[in-house]
């Protein structure tokens, strides 16, 4: 079986299958990571078990901590941790915090350590309440506005650029007294990609970067609405999507409605393109187009202007499954898409592929049990589970599929 990998310097080579492939400088990523997971939530109910829900969905987005604040008409209680959501968050202890207005956070490390000082919400206390931010970004002029800070006499508990923001944030409230205000002048003095739930002493606001880098979104749930960084934990909180936060704007939200602050200034907009072909989850919305379809269109595009001879198309990794799918449509090459088995989130399953004529087709049905517990982990897809290949390619795939499984339930 031959193998094309297209590689980062141009230099395409063709690999037998069990070939190690060589390693040349610029095939290991470098550079900051990228992306953390934000959730706002404002309701006529106590919130904490549906902000844990919805960071189990976005938990894709960051495994080393998360947290939630939720004010409870009097002050703000935080919990959180190191860790993937249920063992930062303990469901005893997420069912004991009371409030009907919250954020929380799944972080990804950025800027700053890994330890649990990092970890988020970030909470400070003021003259005007407490205020709580979550933060999922990369503030580009971090360095240079802790320096000019710290010379003027500020301090900083963490190496976090989240940090950073919430000391802004405080600093422009005590000049304003106005949270709306507030925001705008700390997003004057801030470089770089960020999407924002803040709560300040029980108002909730979302903001999103003039330049739209990171994705935000906002929903209506039954008894209140939700800004979220996917449209997949609105989906699995059976709320409706309502709109895109867009680049620049400032969205309040209430259990009633939100409010729109319109940008003060347009810029083109720049949407991260690692968010499309791998980070966000492939169900979720983002500024009007599926994750799973664009990626579908992003493989039949390569097909069409790198057309390969293969034997076969697989994808890996587990984001690849899309674009697969679609260089398999377009080369009309047979497409194999392998079990899934993921050690962190104790997940396995066979997802669907592209169908031509004389396609051999076999099911995996899931349980009800099943899919409700699939839909609660991370790229967990709500489509038919099957397996699809040509029949003359039926005693390769179906070693190589066996030899997957086993892979997967060892």
């Amino acid at each position: 079986m031959r193998i094309l990998r297209v590689r980062q310097d141009r230099n395409d080579e063709i690999l037998q299958l069990g070939e190690t492939p060589r390693l040349i400088k610029g095939d290991q990523m470098t550079g900051p990571k990228h992306s953390c997971g934000v959730v706002g939530i404002s309701a006529d109910y106590d919130i904490a078990p549906s902000l844990y829900t919805a960071l189990m969905i976005i938990q894709h987005r960051g495994q080393e901590s998360a947290g939630i604040s939720v004010f409870d008409g009097d002050s703000v209680e935080t919990l959180k941790g190191n860790g993937l959501v249920n063992v930062a968050l303990p469901k005893d202890a997420v069912r004991d915090i009371a409030g009907h207005v919250g954020v929380g956070h799944v972080r990804y490390s950025t800027t700053g350590s890994k330890g649990a000082i990092n970890a988020q919400p970030f909470t400070v206390m003021t003259n005007f309440g407490t205020v709580a931010v979550a933060h999922n970004g990369d503030i580009t002029n971090y360095s240079e506005l802790k320096e000019k800070y710290m010379k003027e006499g500020w301090t900083f508990l963490t190496d976090s650029d989240s940090e950073l923001v919430t000391k802004l944030l405080g600093k422009y409230m005590t000049q304003y007294n106005d949270p709306v205000k507030s925001i705008r002048a700390t997003m004057g003095e801030l470089d770089g990609a960020y999407a924002l739930t803040i709560l300040i002493d029980g108002r909730l606001f979302a903001i999103r970067d003039p330049y739209g880098f990171r994705p935000l979104c906002l929903g209506k749930l039954d008894g209140g609405y939700i800004a979220v960084s996917e449209s997949a934990a609105i989906d699995a909180l059976h709320g409706d999507f309502v709109r895109d936060i867009e680049p620049g704007e400032i969205c309040e939200i209430t259990k009633d409605t939100f409010k729109i602050y319109p940008a003060v200034a347009q810029h083109p907009k720049a949407y991260c393109m690692f968010e499309w072909v791998y980070f966000a989850r492939p169900d979720s919305v983002m500024d009007g187009r599926e994750v799973y379809d664009v990626r579908r269109r992003i493989g039949m595009i390569l097909a069409r202007e790198c057309p390969a001879d293969v034997d076969l198309v697989m994808p890996v990794p587990d984001s690849g499954r899309a674009h697969a799918i679609g260089y398999s449509a377009r080369s009309r090459s047979p497409c194999l898409v392998q079990s899934v088995s993921s050690p962190k989130f104790s997940l396995r399953f066979v997802w669907n592929l592209w169908t031509s004529p004389g396609i051999r087709v076999g099911y995996f049905p899931l349980t009800q049990a099943r899919q409700r517990s699939l839909s609660l982990k991370p790229s967990a897809s709500t489509r038919p589970s099957m397996l699809m290949y040509p029949r003359e390619s039926a005693p390769m795939i179906s070693r190589i599929s066996s030899m997957l499984w086993r892979v997967a339930m060892n």
